[in-house]
């Protein structure tokens, strides 16, 4: 090689990157398009244009309104966790008689992570809502009969509701309740992830503790949580109508004088769940520890931030 000729430079992991992301995109916006492309003309050659434009209005529609959503949802819990979390680490109070041994050095990933919780969220959130709206767009169906449902003229003799509310708002009404499920639960995570990384949760082999901050936030969604379930327990009694098991269709003896009372007793309890998971907000209490004797050990309600339990001296 001659004195004084460039040395090519390697493309970076970023560069590389980067055009493998491009690569992947147009990959898949052209399998779109050209499926986009299929539909519109089968749908203009059979007279129904139409019907393909209400088609993609809905799905976009949905795509939009459930992007929004859940991002607002997850956004708006993990940055609510990130003003609660306190900047410190759990600390141990003066009056408990354990013994605290060595925690381990924080994980560099963690140390790296608390700067950009910010940007962290946002792209999480927003990556998490793409997601959820991408596989929600499925139920355009079940969106479109219940906007455009009409009273079917007969009524079920199991609980004296219109047919066409089976046909029409059912599945609408259990898209929704999915939907909302796993927002609570992405949530959740989400918020979890917050405090976990801000240390107002340590669950180590050496350390056990978290924030009344995390308590209250915690009890709150897990009483979104149980509301939910209460509505998903009044949904399933009806959707026994759709029982199939082989010799009869629909809800069988044994679903109308069992499982129908067994649903109702859910019912009340998720109730009770959820009130008191949202009474907890007040009286902010957990149970962490392991079994020790008869029991579980409960959390002090003193210092006024934490909840620790550790291992006794000896």
């Amino acid at each position: 090689m001659a004195i004084g000729t460039p040395v090519p430079k390697r493309p970076t992991r970023r560069a590389v990157a980067v055009i493998v992301a491009l690569v992947v995109t147009t990959l898949a916006l052209l399998s779109m398009a050209s499926k986009f492309l299929v539909d519109w003309v089968w749908f203009s050659a059979i007279g129904y244009p139409a019907v393909f434009w209400t088609l993609i209005s809905t799905k976009a529609c949905i795509f939009v309104m459930v992007f929004i959503a859940s991002a607002a949802v997850l956004l708006a819990n993990g940055f609510l966790a990130l003003r609660l979390a306190k900047h410190g680490r759990t600390t141990l109070p003066a009056q408990f008689a354990f013994h605290a041994t060595p925690s381990l050095a924080q994980p560099d990933l963690l140390l790296l992570a608390r700067p950009h919780l910010r940007l962290l969220i946002l792209a999480v959130g927003g990556i998490l809502g793409l997601l959820i709206a991408a596989g929600e767009v499925t139920n355009w169906d079940e969106i479109l009969r219940l906007l455009f449902q009409v009273p079917y003229g007969q009524r079920d003799p199991v609980f004296d509701k219109d047919i066409g509310f089976y046909l029409f708002s059912l599945p609408a009404y259990i898209a929704l309740k999915n939907w909302m499920m796993l927002t609570l639960v992405l949530s959740t995570l989400v918020a979890g992830a917050v405090y976990w990384v801000r240390g107002d949760i340590e669950l180590d082999h050496q350390r056990r503790a978290i924030s009344w901050a995390a308590v209250a936030h915690g009890s709150a969604l897990l009483g979104l949580f149980f509301a939910v379930k209460t509505w998903s327990y009044a949904l399933e009694r009806y959707s026994l109508l759709y029982g199939d098991n082989g010799v009869l269709v629909g809800a069988s003896y044994t679903d109308v004088t069992v499982i129908v009372p067994i649903l109702w007793l859910m019912i009340a309890l998720s109730v009770i769940a959820a009130v008191a998971s949202w009474a907890n907000l007040w009286l902010r209490s957990a149970y962490l520890g392991r079994t020790e004797g008869s029991g579980l050990r409960k959390a002090r309600p003193d210092p006024p931030r934490n909840i620790v339990l550790l291992r006794r001296r000896g």
